[in-house]
């Protein structure tokens, strides 16, 4: 069964790797996860015993930051190896674990491309941010006695049903995990009905509750705002989301005279191609690479081309969309403005962020909208009730302060696996 896997996998990598070049998607990270380290890197890996944290991309290189610092303080005698998948995730874990781990791609998961990694980065422990399942690494990782840790875990309705369809070719991989750290008991539910041992698995809440503490605020007048303006910031957008943004946006404008515009694409090579979306809609943007500090551009409106800098803009919004809820579907982070206080929309497919959604929507401290053409109107209505915009901006804070804690149990479960070795 097992080598079928390895054929399938064959397959779809070939049919794949023409699909990235189509889409601009390709770059140099994929030779690295095709095995082909540099002998740099290697003998960077090869100086010590390393813990291995995998962090697929930007919101899970976040979400592992804080508890790489807590790892290393705790355990200087090991280096930390942080892998992840996309290229942002790369840029921003280069950015955000600097001073604490080496940055690799992780292995695509053919058998012998596996075993080259764990090979050279010789783990005592693999910890991997959410419930991301590969067969090959894990099955080599067990054989070798290697510790596995799942951290953040869920597992979304759609993957919960897709993993109940191959159940007999998934158990014995899930039963190679040490532990699950799950965020909810819906997701500890989900994992053991999938094959894992019940007293492998705990739940332990979500870590990305903890990473709201560690958010840098821009201020307006460094962009060129002035305190009488707003600002509409659209975050983690997708293609088809832009001109659902820039048309509310339009109408907007008839209310708030004085509102200006800031969408931060979630794959940020898209910037060019929303520049032009937006001059096909008549709506004059600058590009933030070409901003002056301290002074406004012509029309104040401005595309993000620069990857990291949304959880800081969020700081000088006075209204925020987050993007993946009404095309794709799915949903960013959307804890981050509401923790600033920020009156926050997003669209009806956040099913990522399930459990958040659920405490957000019962503590009314965010704004959920059915159907693109309803965006403006529940913006306008919202505004209009001032006492529950103070609300939120009061309250943000302190309920998800009440959520925290995720980080720290995960780290105790961690390090105590590590204490064992």
């Amino acid at each position: 069964m097992f080598f079928i896997y390895q054929i399938i996998l064959i397959f779809i990598f070939i049919f794949y790797i023409p699909v990235m070049f189509l889409r601009g998607k390709m770059h140099w990270g994929l030779i690295e996860r095709m095995g082909f380290i540099s002998a740099a890197k290697l003998r960077k890996l090869q100086e010590s015993r390393n813990i291995w944290i995998h962090a697929v991309s930007v919101g899970e290189v976040l979400a592992v930051a804080s508890l790489a610092g807590k790892i290393k303080a705790a355990f200087p005698e090991y280096k930390i190896i942080c892998s992840t998948v996309t290229k942002t995730g790369q840029k921003i874990a280069s950015e955000q674990l600097r001073d604490k781990a080496t940055i690799i791609y992780a292995p695509l998961d053919f058998s012998i491309v596996v075993n080259k990694f764990i090979k050279a980065i010789n783990p005592v422990i693999y910890i991997s941010a959410e419930t991301e399942i590969w067969p090959s690494l894990y099955l080599n990782l067990k054989r070798r006695n290697i510790p596995i840790i799942v951290i953040n875990g869920r597992i979304s309705d759609k993957s919960y049903q897709g993993y109940k369809a191959v159940k007999f070719l998934i158990k014995n991989v899930i039963s190679c995990v040490n532990v699950f750290c799950m965020q909810t008991t819906e997701d500890a539910t989900r994992i053991i009905a999938l094959g894992a041992e019940k007293d492998k698995v705990k739940t332990v809440g979500n870590v990305k509750f903890d990473t709201v503490s560690d958010i840098s605020s821009r201020n307006k007048r460094e962009l060129g705002f002035s305190g009488e303006d707003m600002v509409f910031l659209a975050g983690s957008t997708h293609l088809g989301e832009e001109e659902i943004v820039i048309r509310a946006f339009k109408e907007l404008q008839k209310e708030f005279k004085r509102l200006y515009l800031i969408v931060v694409p979630r794959h940020i090579e898209r910037a060019p191609e929303v520049f032009k979306i937006c001059q096909q809609e008549n709506v004059s943007v600058q590009l933030y690479s070409k901003l002056i500090p301290g002074k406004a551009s012509a029309a104040g409106n401005i595309v993000v081309d620069v990857m990291g800098e949304l959880r800081s803009l969020y700081g000088i919004a006075d209204i925020v969309f987050i993007g993946k809820t009404f095309v794709k579907g799915g949903g960013q982070n959307m804890i981050e403005p509401v923790s600033l206080g920020k009156p926050t929309f997003v669209g009806p497919m956040t099913e990522n962020f399930k459990s958040v959604m659920e405490i957000f929507l019962k503590e009314k401290i965010i704004f959920q909208v059915n159907h693109p053409s309803e965006l403006t109107g529940e913006i306008i209505f919202a505004f209009k009730d001032g006492d529950k915009l103070k609300n939120i901006a009061a309250r943000g804070k302190e309920i998800i302060s009440r959520h925290q804690g995720a980080t720290m149990k995960s780290f105790e479960i961690i390090s105590g696996q590590l204490k064992s070795i």
